[in-house]
This record gives structure tokens, sequence and C-alpha cells, in this order.
């Protein structure tokens, strides 16, 4: 894609699969057939392959699956391919809470949403030939678990993972978010991250020890947890591993978490205009006013579910003030920090916005790493 490719650091046999079914299903689909033990990590679900109709025998199947979770006759129906590996976060077809009676329906429809000439449009930013035919599909029970949760292997360093995720599926959405290192960290605190993170955290140990995904991958775990146990519904490529060695100006610290803030090296330093609109969904004006110039990339708010934004010279991201989505590695987060690692450039997720640095002066401002240090200043 847009940096490196990871295709070539994936075993062959998974890579096979990967290429066949897509980079998430595929990759389930290898834990579990390929792995010894590695189906009680994955959720009950049926994979059609490219091309497959969902059957009578397929329904059987899926029925049951609802029926052993729960009992809720609902599930969500997920389309993939070989670009959702590295990319195409939020932006294919995906259906939450389908009545099993109308899984066929909503796959008929969705095929039809993989053809749409925005999506195709969209791949191609990100460096890839969309083939609608090539489309793998996943069909998994609504997962009613105590806690829907992200674990998010940090690129920059080997001992923490980053944890995101509401703390009940029902009712309103109730983020938390946290770091943690280490497993017994996670069952001896008492906060409610670390109490809830146990769980997954041992499931992405579990994966690790497998063998079969590269260490040089900072990967992404999504999945629900009860008080003991996790299930994987989904995995992906989240960046490239590469120890940092800027370090963050002292006078950010009351803003910033350490751990959010993510970027490689920057030997000769950057500096980018600040383009800051109110909704990440309007139109680009600082794109389109000024071609081809990086900046860094800092709406107030992200209203809704993402649609195909994509700022091409965007070096930096620095999301404002919506608290349903930051610092937590939402879709919304995690697409546009994954484009800024890709260019080489670096993304921060705090609890303010630029405007918290600057104010009125942050949509006229310049951000600053100077090789060593995250500085902010006006101009």
């Amino acid at each position: 894609m847009e940096a490196f490719n990871t295709f070539e650091s994936l075993r062959a046999d998974h890579r096979a699969l990967v290429e066949e079914m897509g980079g998430k299903n595929g990759t389930l689909l290898y834990i579990r057939d390929s792995i010894k033990g590695g189906a009680e990590y994955v959720a009950n679900q049926v994979f059609l392959r490219p091309g497959d109709s969902f059957t009578g025998a397929h329904m059987q199947e899926i029925t049951r699956y609802c029926r052993e979770s729960g009992g809720f006759q609902e599930v969500a129906i997920r389309f993939g391919d070989i670009g959702d590996w590295e990319g195409m976060i939020g932006v294919e077809p995906t259906r939450l809470d389908v009545p099993v009676h109308l899984i066929s329906k909503n796959i008929t429809e969705m095929r039809k949403e993989i053809r749409r000439a925005a999506l195709r449009n969209y791949a191609k930013k990100e460096g890839y030939d969309l083939d609608p035919e090539k489309f793998s599909i996943s069909i998994a029970p609504m997962l009613f678990e105590e806690r829907i949760m992200t674990l998010t292997e940090h690129p920059h360093d080997d001992d923490v993972q980053l944890i995101d995720g509401s703390q009940s599926y029902y009712g309103s959405y109730n983020a938390v978010n946290g770091e943690i290192q280490t497993v017994e960290m996670a069952l001896s605190g008492s906060s409610s991250v670390q109490n809830f993170a146990a769980p997954m955290l041992q499931l992405r140990n579990a994966i690790r020890e497998m063998g079969f995904l590269p260490d040089n991958h900072a990967l992404q775990y999504e999945g629900g947890t009860s008080a003991s146990s996790a299930i994987l519904t989904q995995i992906r490529f989240f960046a490239e591993k590469v120890r940092r060695t800027f370090s963050l100006d002292h006078s950010l610290d009351h803003f910033l978490s350490r751990h959010r803030v993510f970027g490689y090296n920057f030997p000769e330093g950057i500096e980018l205009p600040i383009y800051s609109p109110l909704d990440v969904h309007e139109p680009n004006k600082f794109e389109k006013k000024t071609p081809g110039v990086p900046y860094l990339f800092a709406p107030e708010v992200i209203t809704g579910d993402l649609g195909f934004e994509y700022p091409e010279h965007m070096m930096g991201w620095f999301p404002g003030k919506d608290e349903r989505v930051k610092p937590q590695l939402t879709h919304q987060n995690t697409r546009f920090v994954q484009m800024c690692l890709k260019r080489g450039g670096f993304a921060i997720l705090g609890e303010k916005g630029p405007s918290s640095f600057l104010g009125e002066d942050a949509k006229k401002g310049k951000f600053t790493v100077d090789g060593s240090a995250f500085l902010v200043e006006s101009t």
C-alpha cells in the first residue's frame, strides 16, 4: 500500500488464505481451522468463500450458533477482501443486528454495495484494485457479552497494549480506555479498564503464542469479554513496529497520554500547518485551496460513522473535543492514525485538541516536531 506491504511477512499458508478470503476473515478462518486449539478463541460463525451462496445448510448452522450463544436470533454480516488486512477501515459493508430470517436479503443488498464506484475509488487511493468477485462473507451471532472491546498492540513499545471499548453492550456507549502492560497487572488491578482487559489480553497472548503472526506487526484485536473469558471477532494489522526515539515536550504532559502518541522518527524535524474544521465530514477546504501541501488534520468533532473520507496529504492527525471517539482507537481514529503512520507522519489522541494549546490561534497555527520532541506553537 502506501509505505510498506505486510503480506510478504505472512507465513505462506496464512498468506494464501488472506489472498483468498481477505485479511480479517482469512485470519479468523486460519486460527480456527489451521491452528490446534484455535477454534476455542474464535467466535462461532459461518464463512462464505467468494462466490458462495447462502444456503439452507448455512441457515441451519448459523441458527444453531445463535442458539448456543444465548438464543438471540440476530447476526453481524461482514464483507471482506485482501484490502482489509491493513486498511479499508469502515468502508467495506458491515451490517449489525440483522434478524436471521433476513440474512439472504441483506447479503444480496450488500453485494450491490461492493460494486459502488466510490468504494473502488477509495481502494485505489489505498493502493489496490478492488474486485467485487473476491469478497468473502462472515456471518456471526451478535455478541451479547458484558463488554465489547478492542486491544491494540502499541507500535512503539512491546510491553504496552492499548485497551478500548464499552462497559456494556446495552444502552448508551460508555467508553473506557487505558494502557496495560501485563496480564498480572490487569488481573490484580482494581480499575474497570484493568478488570475487563484481562480476558482480552490473555486472548491476545494466546494468539501470539501460536507463532504464525509476524513479530514486526502491531495488531488490533476486537472481541467480546465476560468476567473470565474473551472471544475474537476481528483481527487486523495496525502498524509497523518501530522503536520511537523522540519524546513529548513536558509542557504537554497535562493534555496527552504518552502511549496515545504515535509516530516514527523525525531526525530532520517536521512542521505542519493546522487544518481544523468543525467536522471530519466537511469537504476538505485545505486540500482544495493548497493542493499537495502536507498538514495536520484536527477536526473538532466526528459525527456518526465514517464515509469515504480520505485526506490525501494529511501527515498528522489530532482530533479535537469529541468525547465519543477520543482518545479511543475507534474505527474513526484508527483509520486516520494508520494513514499517518503509513506516510511517515504522526497521530495524537488526547483528552484535548489543538485549541487547548493554541486557543483561537489553532486554526492558523503550526505543529512542530523538532526531531526529538513534540512542540506546539502559533504562527
